[in-house]
């Protein structure tokens, strides 16, 4: 303690001009603590599956203009640690051109790695409603239009809204956009280094884990079921760790 306090009076000197404060509040010190011990003793632990929908557009190359369409996926995945997490996803999905009103259907994969911000600081908690995760991601997607197909890989980055509904699901939304390869949407280069196609839109999806903390201990499940109402009034910005 004492030395990170010599530490910090070195750093915060008012003609330190080089002093960076972000790198700081990186440290544990500056990070709330686990309400209760995370538990991944073995595969089914933190491992969940769901369901997908998904609303995609292409940004448009030339005249080749898309309509919003939907996706639907199936997916996997497995909490490494508290703070980390890998998703398979398999989707399938269609878009139409408002050139023709040609409809392509697409068919696809894709691998997401995802980081909790919020349980890193604001320390583990299950019975925590909210939660806020990066996505990092790549896949890969055949697109048929009239009997002609391309295969093309992309990368996909986005954020992650997570709302526990119960002691084993979640509700969640992510906005996301990826960078694929010429075949993506688009169909005018014969080979698929020759441009790229960008992708934009929105995941609704429907979780539901194996196993967990609530899971393993009744007593936990009671507390998290427990209502818990609260009524603010005022004016300003207000931050609750619960």
């Amino acid at each position: 303690v004492s030395a990170q306090k010599k530490s910090a009076e070195g750093v915060f000197r008012a003609d330190n001009y080089g002093f960076n404060a972000i790198s700081y509040t990186h440290q544990s010190r500056f990070r709330y603590p686990d309400k209760i011990e995370y538990s991944n003793k073995n595969f089914l632990s933190h491992f969940y599956f769901g369901y997908t929908v998904s609303a995609d557009n292409f940004t448009p190359r030339g005249n080749l203009k898309y309509d919003w369409g939907l996706s639907h996926g199936l997916f996997v995945g497995k909490e490494i640690n508290k703070y980390n997490a890998l998703e398979l996803i398999l989707q399938y999905g269609s878009n139409v051109i408002q050139e023709n009103n040609y409809k392509t259907k697409r068919i696809g994969a894709e691998i997401d790695y995802k980081f909790n911000f919020t349980r890193y600081y604001l320390g583990y908690n299950p019975f925590r409603k909210i939660e806020l995760k990066s996505i990092a991601g790549i896949g890969v997607q055949n697109t048929n239009l009239n009997g002609n197909s391309q295969t093309s890989p992309y990368l996909l980055f986005g954020a992650q809204i997570d709302y526990r509904l119960g002691s084993r699901a979640w509700l969640s939304f992510a906005p996301h956009i990826a960078l694929g390869t010429s075949g993506l949407a688009s169909f005018d280069k014969d080979d698929w280094y020759s441009g790229h196609d960008i992708m934009y839109g929105g995941r609704l999806s429907l979780a539901y884990e194996l196993e967990n903390e609530l899971t393993a201990d009744p007593e936990y499940k009671e507390i998290f079921l427990q209502p818990r109402n609260y009524i603010f009034v005022g004016t300003g910005i207000h931050m609750t760790n619960a």
